[in-house]
């Protein structure tokens, strides 16, 4: 059986990575940014998602220099079709590699695939942006973020 968020009886909100982190955890995490400069890739759909700014501003908050390359709005991996067509990906990335400074070891980005065909054809690898955030963050308490209702307790009787 196919169970899609139409299907809950309650509301169901779904997050772009990125976007939780802002919402829901930047507040709470002590942040020591990384003294380097990393690459972003912001996906496509991140970007038709208008999340652009959550993405590059979480990136930011982690690192002391971010580079968005120019020119790349899409790696063209399409999801899997790198795998299977890996000229979109090589097509798409081309002017990659000349835009990573000297100085970068690393790229970040919120999509596995992409991060996959970003590694082949930047000469650094690219990893989820939640793995920066990882590395250089720390709770700063255990509150919660809201009040979590206590669980009902239903005593059944034979």
């Amino acid at each position: 059986m196919k169970i899609s968020k139409e299907q809950f009886s309650f509301p169901l909100e779904i997050y772009e990575p990125s976007e939780f982190v802002i919402k829901f955890l930047l507040e709470d995490l002590a942040i020591t940014p990384v003294d380097e400069t990393v690459m972003l890739h912001i996906t496509c759909s991140t970007r038709r998602m208008g999340l652009a700014d959550s993405l590059l501003n979480l990136a930011k908050a982690c690192a002391k220099r971010v580079v968005v390359p120019e020119h790349i709005e899409c790696c063209g991996f399409a999801g899997d079709k790198g795998f299977f067509t890996p000229e979109l990906n090589a097509a798409a990335t081309a002017p990659l590699k000349d835009q990573i400074p000297e100085n970068c070891t690393r790229g970040f980005s919120n999509s596995r695939t992409c991060e996959i065909g970003l590694t082949h054809h930047a000469g650094i690898p690219y990893s989820s942006i939640l793995y920066l955030l990882d590395e250089v963050s720390c709770p700063v308490s255990r509150k919660p973020h809201r009040e979590v209702p206590e669980a009902k307790t239903e005593v059944m009787s034979e």
